[in-house]
């Protein structure tokens, strides 16, 4: 009598079941965070545009409409919380990941290959998700600027195998809503038109279908600018206000650039991180070793290029600004995957299988590092009722908010702490939270504190700011606060570090004060010189 056995062969149902239960394992912890640095105030400024306050007038970031409209569509269809913000960002990587397997699967991946192909391609979603760039870097721009660019190469690739009209058309809506978060990355859009006319050079309209995507999102984000904003104001942001959407690279940005390689060697989770990259930089190297690879994959070499270009745009060299390149590293990687034979060459795939655990690995010990604050913010959600959770600003931009009773307080924060500071922060504490999530913070307190390039001379004036904010805040909120930064009370070298940098001494020459008419409940504010009164 005998037996046969019969291994089922994974699908792309299989592949597409084991990516998701992937990055939800790790994207799980995501869930009891609260809304943190920008993504509070993104969300608190689309909520009062939805309430009918005029973007660039009555409410002002310098961000361009992309990540407003984003988050409009988001309060709309789930609710002001911040676990709809970490539900929106999660579902979207999620997507994504799925878009790949599909990619994949059309491109003739089966069975086994495709399920190993699979999961490298959900480590994609890992590294933009947050698990390597911590707590404040959860929905920034970047990461949904991570999300489009992948998607838009997923569609780049079905389009590829297929003539069929959607996938161009989807190319161009992605990459368009990759440019209007952030304008830097508008050489994108001519990556893909020239990808486009030297495909269909001898015919073919998929490069049209492409600029009808680009047009579709433009059209959509132009709408929104001029019902819910104000052109002025937009121009203004564009010509004035950020020089790195009107300039090239310098030497300031060549810095900026190095930053990239400074993270590395300041955080073991960035450790891993370079680790990774530089297996997915080897894999490139020896996985096709002839000329067909470069014309393969030149598209994906450009996604990276202009990805670096863009980081050194940015200015300030913020970690999260760096998650774009990451991304387009995995593209590349992903772009060898779908441009190689199916069945590939053992040592491709043995490469390949060590940077999958290289990530998951990683994943996991990232995860690890940020669960202090995780345990902070479950503490803060089940803590005062008035006061849930908290959200402080960490960042080289100074948002002032104004409620009915507390103008002149707004202004003697300003007169007293502006002039002693190089740059400093106004925390919002519990009021942002509650202004995103729905409810009316007028009467509740604005908390403030500072740093400065040199911590001793700093402390004089933080001592202040700590008297002043035990008179007027919950103790049990003080404790948090201290919890979570260390420097407010502890001086931390890391932070001297960044601060003392040569990268940030231009933009204190350009220091950001009141402008004085209040048309909301936020202080809109214009660039003027040091010690300029508002």
């Amino acid at each position: 009598m005998s037996f046969e056995y019969k291994v089922s062969v994974p699908g792309k149902v299989s592949a597409a079941a084991l990516v998701a239960a992937i990055l939800l394992f790790f994207l799980a912890g995501n869930f009891v965070y609260p809304y943190f640095e920008d993504t509070a105030l993104y969300a608190a400024i689309a909520r009062r545009i939805l309430h009918g306050a005029t973007l660039y007038r009555d409410v002002f970031d310098h961000k361009t409409p992309g990540i407003f409209l984003l988050e409009s569509i988001r309060l709309t269809l789930l609710g002001y919380s911040s676990l709809s913000a970490r539900l929106f960002e999660t579902a979207g990587v999620v997507l994504l990941a799925g878009l790949a397997v599909f990619a994949l699967e059309r491109r003739g991946y089966k069975g086994e290959l495709l399920l190993k192909c699979s999961v490298l391609a959900s480590s994609l979603g890992l590294f933009y998700s947050g698990v390597f760039w911590g707590l404040p870097e959860r929905g920034q721009v970047e990461i949904y600027q991570a999300i489009f660019i992948s998607a838009s190469f997923c569609c780049y690739v079905l389009s590829e195998r297929k003539e069929n009209i959607v996938y161009p058309v989807a190319v161009g809506i992605c990459i368009g809503w990759v440019m209007w978060l952030k304008p830097t990355f508008l050489p994108a859009v001519f990556v893909y038109l020239l990808a486009y006319l030297w495909r269909n050079r001898s015919g073919g309209r998929a490069w049209l279908c492409y600029l009808v995507g680009v047009s579709i999102t433009s059209i959509f984000m132009l709408l929104f600018l001029f019902v819910c904003g104000d052109v002025d104001g937009f121009v203004w942001l564009l010509t004035a206000h950020h020089e790195a959407y009107l300039h090239s690279v310098n030497s300031t940005n060549l810095e900026t650039l190095l930053r990239l390689l400074d993270f590395v060697s300041l955080f073991p989770a960035y450790k891993y991180a370079g680790f990774i990259v530089v297996l997915c930089l080897i894999s490139v190297l020896f996985g096709y070793r002839n000329s067909r690879f470069l014309r393969q994959n030149l598209i994906a070499f450009l996604l990276f290029l202009t990805a670096v270009y863009a980081y050194m745009l940015s200015g300030y060299g913020f970690n999260y600004h760096s998650i774009p390149v990451v991304c387009s590293i995995f593209i590349l990687i992903f772009s060898v995957l779908v441009n190689g034979e199916a069945e590939g060459s053992v040592r491709f795939h043995k490469i390949f299988g060590i940077v999958t655990l290289f990530v998951i690995g990683a994943a996991v010990l990232g995860s690890d590092k940020f669960s202090g604050e995780q345990r902070m913010a479950i503490a803060m959600m089940v803590g005062d009722s008035s006061l849930k959770e908290a959200y402080h600003v960490m960042g080289a931009e100074m948002h002032y908010y104004r409620y009915d009773d507390e103008e002149e307080a707004a202004h003697y924060l300003n007169d007293r702490y502006g002039n002693q500071y190089k740059f400093y922060i106004l925390g919002l504490g519990a009021v942002t939270y509650l202004e995103a999530n729905g409810e009316n913070a007028s009467r509740h307190l604005v908390t403030i504190f500072g740093q400065m390039p040199t911590y001793s001379l700093a402390e004089p004036i933080m001592s202040e700011i700590r008297a002043d904010l035990a008179k007027e805040v919950p103790q049990a909120i003080l404790v948090r606060i201290n919890d979570q930064f260390p420097w407010f009370g502890v001086p931390a070298s890391s932070y001297d570090r960044m601060l003392s940098d040569s990268i940030l001494s231009s933009w204190v020459e350009k220091n950001y004060y009141l402008r004085g008419k209040l048309n909301s409940s936020f202080i809109a504010y214009e660039r003027k010189p040091i010690g300029a009164k508002p």
